[in-house]
């Protein structure tokens, strides 16, 4: 009868390629999987991944993905981690399965092509603009030509969102729009190239670009407004994670480095407020809802 038991040739000729086998399904149960839309990848994901792997040689993977894309990859668990330029719509039942953590302060800014004339917007033109009502620059002082209003094509997108939620208070609202693109860099580099464009994107993708960012309401778009709250369109961004995770420890250990005081620096030099920098944004919550609010909707 074989014995079962393997000799000491049979080790020697199979130990090396289980233990590449163990290591390799090690490496794998402890590789953080991430998708991030390219808004929150920009601003603050991939700087995040940089630190976390240069500090303990983390095994991350980091992939882009459309906003919705990353909550659904998020709430399945695909990814262990999902960063996002919107909060979780609570109407959607796959999105409430994940939870959201807060990292960063971004805002929306009104991008026109550098020859513009204009340097300010009202909240009420912004928002005419985007109803159909306001179409011409010369309506606002500009020139007497047509306004070509460049816009993101998902109402799911998280620029897109939050422009719909501050400014058309209509939540799931595209808007009247000249034309509809993909990615915020598609919409930013069409701005760049047409003397007649606006759009709406954030404050950490436009400030270094070709662009000229109008002021809202009299005030600069710029870390310090935002952080005071007196620069209006502030909004969050998030890493969204299930609780039940089975990578709970590397999400834990993500997470803590995340929101650690130590990686601020880094954060700021990306154009975004670290989220405890901006604690005081709570207080301002009543006075800018009710402006927002007046904004008038017109069909």
């Amino acid at each position: 009868m074989r014995s079962a038991a393997l000799s000491a040739a049979q080790l020697s000729h199979y130990l090396p390629m289980v233990l590449a086998l163990l290591f390799s399904l090690s490496a794998r149960s402890q590789t953080l999987q991430i998708a991030s839309d390219q808004a929150s990848e920009k601003a603050f994901v991939s700087s995040l991944v940089e630190l976390a792997s240069a500090r303990d040689a983390s095994q991350i993977e980091l992939t882009n993905a459309s906003t919705a894309l990353v909550f659904k990859r998020a709430a399945t668990g695909e990814v262990d981690l999902g960063g996002t330029a919107r909060p979780a719509r609570s109407d959607d039942r796959q999105e409430r399965q994940v939870d959201m953590f807060p990292i960063v302060w971004d805002a929306l800014v009104v991008v026109v092509h550098p020859s513009n004339p204009i340097v300010n917007i009202q909240l009420q033109q912004l928002a005419d603009i985007y109803q159909g009502q306001l179409t011409r620059w010369d309506q606002m002082g500009g020139e007497s030509v047509a306004i070509e209003i460049l816009a993101h094509e998902s109402a799911l997108n998280g620029i897109a969102y939050n422009l719909a939620d501050l400014v058309l208070r209509e939540p799931g609202s595209l808007g009247h729009a000249t034309q509809r693109l993909a990615s915020t860099e598609q919409i930013i580099a069409a701005v760049e190239a047409n003397p007649q464009a606006l759009a709406v994107v954030n404050y950490s993708a436009a400030r270094k670009r070709r662009l000229k960012l109008l002021l809202l309401e009299g005030v600069a778009p710029a870390i310090s407004n935002i952080r005071s709250g007196d620069y209006l369109l502030y909004f969050p961004m998030y890493l969204a994670v299930r609780s039940d995770s089975a990578n709970r420890r590397g999400i834990r250990e993500f997470l803590r480095q995340a929101t650690h005081s130590s990686n601020r620096r880094i954060l700021r030099r990306n154009g975004v407020l670290p989220y405890a920098e901006g604690m005081g944004l709570a207080s301002r919550q009543v006075e800018r809802a009710r402006l927002l609010n007046g904004l008038k909707t017109r069909q």
